[in-house]
């Protein structure tokens, strides 16, 4: 299984950590989308796991535009992950209706909190300093990645 791990990690690579934890579990490519100008053919891949932090709310723009651009999938499996201060599986909902117009297949979410410094003003009163819910993704949440990735992993196996 040969997979495609694109992804946007910005402010304090939180995504980024996560993405380096199912790489190796996944056979994964990494590919740090706001790094590159060269994106994979995805037809080279049997499983894209794209994943972004959250900024407003949703993917980055990077990783829209990236969805945006891709062929017909052919029912290409898919996973989504994410982090950020707020735990919410909805932020993957717009790039997973795109992605399944476009004939994926999305298997699979993992969501982890990510520390966080750039708050709305309306939540000041949540702030700590040196940010929100800093040192995340911590330990046990990268584990948790990989024992998700390790599931994928399997269900992908189970379909060859």
């Amino acid at each position: 299984m040969k997979t495609a791990v694109v992804y946007a990690s910005y402010h304090h690579r939180n995504t980024e950590k996560i993405a380096e934890a199912i790489a190796p579990v996944l056979n994964g490519t990494l590919v740090p989308i706001l790094q590159t100008d060269t994106l994979p053919d995805v037809t080279d891949f049997d499983l894209l796991a794209i994943g972004s932090g959250i900024y407003r709310w949703k993917f980055h723009d990077k990783i829209t535009d990236f969805v945006e651009n891709l062929p017909d999938g052919g029912q290409r499996h898919v996973i989504l992950f994410s982090t950020s201060a707020f735990k919410n599986h909805k932020f993957h909902d717009a790039i997973q209706k795109r992605l399944e117009e476009k004939n994926y297949h999305v298997i699979g979410h993992f969501h982890a909190k990510g520390s966080a410094s750039f708050l709305p003003e309306w939540l000041t009163s949540h702030r700590i300093k040196g940010g929100k819910d800093k040192g995340r993704p911590n330990q046990a949440e990268l584990m948790a990645a990989v024992r998700f990735a390790e599931e994928v992993k399997s269900m992908m196996e189970e379909v060859k």
